[in-house]
């Protein structure tokens, strides 16, 4: 069932953000794992996914244009990686993808940002407070074979020199459509 918590979090990131048609749903069997999702108030094709401080005061979101539900699962698996007592997340960390619909799209690796990366995420910056708790707010872009290699190789600044640079798209999920 939905937490308190949850609900919370999709309704203070769905109103900065000003998102319409929010909505959430359970990743898989658990119900415990909710992904909140909503509209781009400017953009008709782009829309807001976000996990919703399931394992802890963290939460993730991304600007797409794909199916929620399928880059919902991917932030989860995202999330459950950063759980406390697992791994330590930072902003500027990448890592590896095994998503079958991220590798199909040519997304190999994800790597955290600030949120202020998309459309409006400048609102986002400081995080957001829930009944008292504080939740860091991180952004997720998706990165194809190239650029997690030069991440990998040269670090975030580079990357992000290189992003700078290109104009790079960071909400066209299929790689090959985010280089035209």
């Amino acid at each position: 069932m939905i937490s308190k918590k949850n609900v919370a979090v999709l309704e203070a990131i769905a109103g900065r953000l000003q998102m319409v048609d929010a909505g959430c749903f359970a990743i898989g069997s658990d119900p415990e794992h909710w992904v909140g999702f909503g509209k781009h108030p400017r953009f008709n094709t782009v829309k807001c996914v976000l996990t919703l401080g399931n394992y802890s005061d963290r939460v993730f979101v991304t600007m797409t244009d794909a199916d929620e539900e399928r880059v919902g699962r991917i932030l989860a698996a995202i999330e459950y990686y950063g759980r406390p007592g697992a791994h330590q997340l930072e902003v500027s960390d990448s890592m590896p993808l095994t998503d079958p619909f991220a590798l199909e799209n040519g997304r190999v690796a994800a790597m955290l940002m600030e949120p202020n990366v998309f459309p409006g995420g400048k609102e986002l910056l400081g995080g957001i407070d829930i009944d008292a708790r504080h939740c860091d707010v991180v952004g997720v872009i998706f990165l194809d074979l190239e650029e997690y290699e030069l991440r990998r190789r040269e670090g975030a600044v580079a990357l992000i020199d290189v992003f700078e640079a290109k104009r790079r798209d960071c909400i066209t999920f299929d790689a090959e459509q985010a280089a035209d």
